[in-house]
């Protein structure tokens, strides 16, 4: 979705497009029929056989349509300055009966508001049907090509002058013209022939005229060669579309070419002597139509083939003359905010393109036989298609001033984006780092501590919003399973590390052993001073009252009590420890045993079949399990729309219908969905469509399942609190994202060891 706005009018070029069926015909490869001059818009019905002409000024505006007879119709050409003064216009095409391409006038006044008088001047016969004729801006004359003529034509005095080129036969099939008026050039494209021999191959072609009314002459100054692949000869329809429209940007020439051949978007420069290509937009479409925008630097091209779904067959890709430094176009119609009503219209196909230059406004003829024109809109604003009038057959409707002046309103920038000037195209995302309000010109830079995505609307805090999960690691069973095995492996077990060795039991039985040994050391030596005998024989006496192991017998057995007493008090440590490591959900890692991933529990890993017979045991943690209520939370995190745009579908698959389970929505610069009660199969869909454009900056989703205790207390169900927050940088949540939460149901049979 992106913006438009405000009022109509502008000159037309006559563009010529080659669109299946609808873009050309037996006797007309290249059809051209819709143009428009300063306060009118000119379209051609075949199916009716009728010219339908809107007019609109300042105030107020009119219609009428002018039948004619001809049976076939190529195209039709009106002056970009003509107004009020000067209603007419020409056609072209091919009369069945005669078998005579011709050209011809058409002089009209208004008499009703749906009926015009008109009158058509004498027909005036050409020789092929690759024509093509383009009005001069003042509606006095018009320049046209055919595969060897040049043609000017006064439609004042209804004369047609026919000349060759200055070089011999031209060989030239044309498929659009553009005017340089200020310095009498024509800029024609078309395919050339190259060569005179029937076998040789004619290639799209680039070509600069120079114009002289006073003696109705052309001359030729310069082509250059738009493809390098060639087609065979054909005076028909040698190969696809190409289009091309000139404009004059800070006093320089610039040429827009729609290079089907090439597949490609080119500008180039001119002047008196010479054409230069300054740049390809290598767009890979066939481009059918091409127009220069009222800012002078944006072309709006037709991408012949290139869906816009739902909405379009083909779209309108605008490209900007400041911005050549990739392929890709900077917008394309119809978009997010400009929107075609798909289901009235059934998807149609753009055709033609071009620029009502008074109103600063977008025309776009379709396969519908229907015209659309984009308004311009004001900065901070723009004009949704979808609030104006699709102009149905016969009539090209324009919302008059005088009569709908309450309908002609702008659809105000959402916030999160911006539009700094008045035109045409959408409002613009904020980039990263910035925001926007509602209606906003610019944007404006976030605190750098806050999560402002591309588009926000605010300024979020996200430092809540973090990733949970189960961090329960359910290792591996230790090879014993008896307690006192393990008593006995942790006592006398060290490792390497520097940890182990430090909470070892027998690392520090080894070292009161080593002072025992020293004191019994130190006892032997006093048995060579007799002076020491009191002190040696107290010493003893202390030791045998240690005694645990002789009790009281031997002092040398109080000796080795005390290394006996290390072991049992980290025995008692351990096992006190060893207790608290059951449930392994609460327990944390020991402390007191070299192996962390030590548990008070024995696990065995099996696989059940759904459909099996399930024991009185497993069925009551069964029915636990599938009975637990859980609670989805959907945060859409900096986003710019309310609760009432939100459309939220239940269901399985693609069976969807209106939710059934309890809800609430919350808004607050982030938007809250919170599903209270999830179904009980725990098997659901939930769908989210925003009713309107609307960036999402981040999602944070939790799912949250309350625990439960069975009623003999043997079955614990635990509680689940899962959150995952999804956001990249530089980017918001795709056009449309699908987010799989799968829950395993698992449960666990533990076996406490002690």
């Amino acid at each position: 979705m992106f913006a438009f706005v405000r009022i109509l009018l502008f000159t037309m070029v006559s563009i010529t497009s080659s669109f299946s069926d609808d873009f050309g015909t037996d006797y007309c490869p290249y059809l051209s029929l819709m143009t428009s001059s300063k306060d009118s818009i000119i379209y051609t019905n075949v199916e009716t056989s009728k010219f339908y002409v809107t007019r609109q000024t300042e105030h107020n505006g009119s219609k009428c349509e002018i039948p004619f007879n001809e049976s076939s119709i190529c195209g039709i050409s009106v002056g970009k300055e003509q107004n009020l003064a000067k209603q007419w216009f020409v056609y072209w095409g091919f009369d069945e009966e005669r078998e005579k391409y011709y050209i011809r006038t058409v002089y009209y006044s208004e008499l009703t508001p749906h009926k015009c008088q008109s009158n058509f001047s004498d027909v005036k016969d050409l020789h092929t049907d690759s024509l093509v004729f383009k009005v001069s801006d003042d509606g006095f004359l018009a320049y046209g090509f055919d595969y060897n003529s040049l043609y000017i034509y006064d439609l004042r005095s209804n004369q047609l002058y026919e000349t060759r080129p200055s070089t011999g036969n031209l060989t030239f099939t044309p498929c659009d013209i553009s005017l340089n008026e200020a310095n009498h050039q024509a800029i024609a494209i078309g395919y050339l022939k190259d060569g005179n021999l029937s076998s040789a191959l004619m290639y799209a072609t680039l070509c600069l005229w120079q114009i002289n009314s006073i003696n109705h002459s052309m001359i030729i100054i310069d082509c250059i060669r738009l493809h390098n692949v060639g087609y065979h000869f054909s005076e028909y329809h040698p190969g696809p579309k190409l289009s091309v429209d000139i404009n004059n940007y800070n006093n320089t020439n610039y040429i827009a070419v729609g290079n089907s051949a090439n597949r490609s978007i080119e500008i180039y420069m001119f002047d008196t002597m010479k054409i230069r290509k300054i740049y390809t937009f290598q767009s890979e479409v066939e481009t059918n139509s091409i127009c220069w925008l009222a800012d002078g630097h944006r072309i709006a091209a037709v991408a012949h083939l290139t869906s816009t779904l739902p909405w379009s067959q083909s779209q309108i890709q605008i490209y900007d003359l400041n911005i050549m430094i990739h392929d890709w176009p900077e917008y394309i119609f119809p978009n997010n905010q400009q929107q075609l009503d798909s289901w009235s219209f059934k998807n149609p196909a753009l055709i033609l393109v071009s620029l009502w230059q008074l109103w600063n406004s977008l025309i776009i003829l379709m396969n519908t036989k229907k015209v659309l024109i984009i308004l311009s809109s004001e900065a901070g604003s723009y004009a949704d298609p979808l609030l104006y009038s699709w102009f149905d057959n016969p009539w090209v409707w324009i919302g008059l001033r005088n009569r709908r002046h309450g309908e002609q309103s702008a659809t105000v920038c959402w916030p999160g984006m911006y539009k700094e000037k008045e035109n045409i195209l959408p409002c613009k995302i904020c980039p990263t780092k910035t925001k926007s309000g509602e209606n906003s010109t610019t944007c404006f830079p976030c605190n750098q501590s806050s999560f402002c995505p591309l588009a926000s609307a605010g300024e979020s805090h996200i430092d809540d919003m973090i990733d949970k999960h189960e961090k329960t690691n359910f290792p591996r069973t230790i090879g014993s399973t008896q307690y006192e095995d393990i008593l006995l492996t942790n006592m006398f077990y060290i490792a390497a590390s520097s940890r182990c060795i430090l909470i070892s039991p027998l690392f520090w039985t080894l070292i009161v052993t080593s002072i025992g040994m020293l004191v019994l050391f130190i006892i032997g030596i006093l048995k060579f001073f007799p002076k020491s005998h009191r002190h040696r024989t107290m010493i003893k006496q202390i030791f045998r009252q240690t005694d645990f192991i002789g009790q009281g017998e031997f002092w040398i057995g109080g000796l080795m009590s005390f290394s006996l007493f290390v072991l049992l008090i980290f025995a008692f440590l351990f096992t006190n420890e060893y207790v608290s490591l059951y449930p392994i959900e609460e327990a944390n890692d020991p402390t007191r045993a070299c192996d962390p991933k030590l548990r008070n529990s024995q696990f065995d890993t099996s696989l059940k079949l759904l459909t099996a017979t399930r024991s009185d045991e497993d069925k009551i943690i069964f029915d636990m399990l599938d009975k637990q209520p859980f609670t989805l939370i959907v945060n859409f995190v900096n986003t710019n729309f309310t609760c009432d745009l939100l459309n939220i579908l239940e269901g399985t698959g693609q069976n969807l219908h209106e939710p059934v389970s309890p809800m609430e929505c919350v808004h607050n610069n982030s938007l809250e969905v919170i599903h209270t009660s999830i179904p009980s199969s725990h098997e659901v869909t939930f769908q989210y469509t925003i009713k309107h454009f609307a960036p999402i900056g981040g999602l944070y989703i939790c799912l949250i399942g309350s625990g439960n205790i069975s009623d003999d207390g043997m079955n614990i169900l635990r509680d689940m609190n899962f959150c995952k927050w999804i956001a990249e940088d530089n980017q918001t949540i795709g056009h449309m994202p699908e987010i799989t939460l799968l829950n395993t149901k698992v449960f666990l049979i533990e076996n406490i060891f002690f």
